[in-house]
């Protein structure tokens, strides 16, 4: 018995990508625009410029787009996977964990947005697509935060598999 999910780029990041890599490309399209008629030269150099800043931006949102994070809960161990970051991902065995708590999560509130992410003291936090989140407190004193979509089934999963953990997720 296992819970699986798989959760790919949230919305709001990826309109935010967006954005943003029109804006730099038209940033950086201008400021080169500018410079070469203020030297009243043209210059080929700076259409290569312009064009490999543009492969870079379309190369690396085609990279996020298609990125996903697989997560599998079994009785033994807890993998996380975020594709194609990560290449071997995180195993964590339930030996390790201490207690956790289903809850919900604010990605931007708790780690600054999404991604694998690492606070200052002794937290890190796989964070993606969820709205809630399985909070991990291991024994050596870590917390590793796992965001997952779907809180009841991993609660009921969790029942089921008979592991330690509360949940403080208001339905």
């Amino acid at each position: 018995m296992i819970f699986e999910e798989v959760q790919g780029p949230p919305k709001t990041a990826k309109r935010l990508l967006m954005w943003v890599a029109l804006i730099n490309l038209c940033f950086v399209a201008g400021v080169i625009a500018i410079t070469q008629l203020d030297a009243n030269t043209a210059d080929p150099s700076a259409c290569w410029v312009v064009g490999a800043i543009f492969i870079i931006t379309l190369w690396l949102g085609v990279l996020f787009m298609r990125s996903k994070m697989y997560i599998t809960v079994s009785s033994a161990d807890i993998r996380v996977r975020m594709s194609p970051f990560h290449r071997k991902g995180k195993l964590i065995k339930w030996a390790d964990v201490h207690h956790c708590v289903v809850r919900a999560c604010t990605p931007f509130g708790e780690f600054g947005g999404w991604g694998i992410r690492y606070t200052f003291g002794k937290k890190k936090g796989y964070i993606w697509n969820g709205d809630y989140c399985l909070d991990l407190y291991m024994k050596n004193g870590k917390r590793n935060i796992v965001t997952v979509m779907d809180a009841d089934d991993l609660a009921e999963f969790l029942t089921k598999a008979e592991l330690p953990f509360e949940d403080k997720c208001e339905k």
